[in-house]
């Protein structure tokens, strides 16, 4: 299993939710100033791609 499976945060179940959480995501990145708060946005974000590429 691959870590950003076994991470703290929920994914969306539907297309609409990945893509939607997908743009929260990028402008939280935008805005954030910490190491910690950008590497935890980021392994999510990674998540979401990896699942919405599954999808296709």
């Amino acid at each position: 299993m691959a870590d950003f499976e076994t991470a703290d945060f929920e994914l969306p179940t539907t297309e609409a939710g990945l893509r939607a959480r997908q743009d929260e995501l990028v402008r939280a990145l935008a805005t954030e100033n910490s190491a910690g708060g950008l590497a935890s946005l980021s392994t999510e974000l990674e998540a979401i791609q990896r699942r919405l590429e599954h999808l296709r």
